[in-house]
């Protein structure tokens, strides 16, 4: 049988509060976005990629903690660049990389799971084509 409470009863001193880490957490997630976009013109410049986006948590879409990863997703890269890169990469940050293949998303998955991506980068050559 479940137990049902009136009101719920305060956090336990030194528990996590967000409102306590919000600042932290903002300036945690502004250096991990400045971090993605260095990770992107690596990925553009060394490794080949056409466009790098920026999603989750430290594009903004909740909150960037202490122990979220940067997640990033990557078009252009045949299969053994982009295993190159995804092993590469991370060991270039100080934060933990989740890189994806732009192919991985089915167009219907991209716009559920990844509403709001961060284009971050984009080869010269591909924005003159599309100017």
């Amino acid at each position: 049988m479940a137990i049902i409470r009136d009101e719920i009863p305060p956090l336990p001193p030194g528990w996590l509060r967000v409102s306590d880490h919000r600042e932290r957490w903002e300036k945690l997630r502004l250096e991990a976005q400045a971090e993605a976009r260095r990770l992107a013109g690596i990925l553009i410049e060394e490794y080949g990629a056409t466009r790098v986006w920026l999603f989750g948590s430290a594009a903004g879409e909740w909150i960037f903690h202490d122990y979220s990863d940067v997640d990033m997703i990557v078009d252009g890269l045949d299969g053994r660049t982009f295993t190159r890169a995804w092993s590469g990469l991370p060991k270039r940050s100080k934060f933990e990389i989740d890189l994806h293949e732009r192919d991985e998303f089915k167009e219907a998955d991209w716009k559920r799971l990844i509403p709001e991506p961060v284009l971050l980068a984009e080869r010269k050559d591909e924005a003159d084509r599309g100017a």
